[in-house]
């Protein structure tokens, strides 16, 4: 034993996070609670995130494996070599007032946005500003340095759906290392008294955080659009059936029906998902080849191919409507015949105007020219009001103008879609 590292590694949910429990009772996918009914990341899942971010020579340095078995005298023996790296659950440490847990409903819509028969699911999320406070332990100098190479980014993605909009955490670390030999000859024993005292759950080290600003990941292509809204409101749509389900505004309590999906505090959102289903749905109209546009956007195989899943390559985040205007809305459908109010029809309505906001969409630099130019082109198509995000946009619901693009953290001089299809292709 000559050497042993330790880290803290604080962890900010920058989106919503999913991380489902094998029993779910309250939804149809569980968050991960701890004893003490608290959201947690656990230990297995950090470590495959990290993993997953190494190469298979890397993988077996540095977690270990079993190779298989081989002959030995008196029976057989499996090579195997253990982990240099050690995790451990990620408790929280902040967070909205109480557990910060909520319920999102989905339900999968087909090309006409009608709701594909038994497709309805909801599922728990944690959300965004939780932070989480986990340690990991190295044996070893080069397992220690490995990790914080692979901390170095600042940005990691836990759970499910991470390309669209959930699981984006911001981690951050700190580092006590203890070299308990010198020169590997003679034990330092100021060291090793030093490192028995120490307790990596019970630690409070001075000094910044590390990194103290987080890189774009390598491999992709960063669009950020600002975005206002430009029509009359937005419905994607978050039913208030219980009392208490309505978000933390004077609106929830005059009784609407169902109001626009929003955080805890009463932030309304647009979940990667509206925004993936938007674009996929425009871009595929441009290429006009579905195996392009399944590989670039992904797919689960259906009956022709069972059990087969394609992970999408194009990104989409979750855009916060801030600033916005409430308006509550009394409706009621019309019998086209009679012209007469139909029975059991009235509803209530809660939506926003007016509000600004952001979408980051990733591309991997795998994705082909041509889905790039498509997707330049859909994003021309949302400024001019040809692509519009979430339900009744067929009656001015869910338009957006743009009033500035960024590629890759840089700004461009103006809404210029010539220079931002230049970036995007050549990048």
């Amino acid at each position: 034993m000559k050497y042993r590292a330790y880290f803290k590694i604080k962890f900010t949910a920058l989106s919503p996070l999913s991380i489902g429990d094998s029993v779910s009772v309250q939804t149809d996918r569980d968050a991960v609670l701890d004893s003490r009914g608290m959201p947690v990341i656990p230990a297995t899942a950090v470590a495959g995130v990290i993993r997953s971010r190494l190469s298979p020579e890397e993988r077996d340095r540095y977690f270990g494996f079993i190779a298989g078995m081989a002959g030995g005298k008196g029976g057989s023996e499996r090579e195997q070599k253990g982990s240099e790296l050690a995790f451990y659950d990620a408790e929280l440490a902040a967070g909205p007032d109480g557990a910060p847990v909520s319920v999102r409903d989905n339900v999968a819509l087909d090309k006409y946005k009608t709701a594909v028969k038994g497709a309805k699911f909801d599922f728990q999320i944690v959300e965004p500003g939780a932070v989480f406070v986990g340690c990991a332990a190295a044996e070893t100098a080069a397992a220690a340095r490995k990790l914080e190479e692979l901390l170095a980014s600042g940005i990691l993605y836990f759970g499910s759906k991470t390309t669209r909009g959930y699981g984006k955490v911001k981690a951050e670390y700190r580092l006590k290392e203890f070299a308990l030999e010198d020169d590997g000859k003679s034990v330092n024993k100021e060291c090793m008294e030093e490192w028995l005292d120490f307790d990596m759950f019970d630690w409070e080290e001075e000094g910044p955080w590390l990194p103290e600003a987080s890189a774009l990941p390598e491999g992709k292509t960063f669009i950020t659009l600002s975005l206002r809204q430009n029509g009359s409101g937005l419905s994607i749509r978050q039913y208030y059936i219980d009392e208490g389900d309505a978000p933390k505004k004077d609106s929830g309590d005059k009784g609407a029906d169902y109001g626009p999906v929003s955080l805890l505090d009463g932030t309304p959102v647009i979940p990667g998902t509206s925004w993936a289903g938007m674009f996929r749905r425009r871009v595929g109209e441009f290429l006009k080849d579905d195996a392009s546009l399944k590989e670039a956007f992904g797919y689960v195989g259906g009956k022709e191919d069972p059990g087969k899943t394609v992970k999408s390559k194009i990104s989409f985040g979750e855009s916060r409507l801030l600033d916005c205007s409430e308006k509550q809305l009394t409706r009621n459908a019309i019998d086209r015949f009679t012209n007469g109010t139909k029975q059991g029809a009235l509803y209530t309505e809660d939506t926003v105007y007016g509000g600004h906001t952001e979408l980051e969409i990733a591309i991997e630099e795998s994705v082909g020219t041509a889905v790039r130019e498509a997707l330049c082109a859909a994003i021309m198509d949302v400024h001019y009001g040809y692509a519009a995000v979430g339900g009744l946009t067929a009656v001015g619901r869910g338009l957006f103008r743009i009033e500035g693009i960024s590629v890759n953290r840089k700004p461009l001089d103006s809404v210029d879609f010539a220079g931002l299809k230049q970036e995007v292709c050549n990048a």
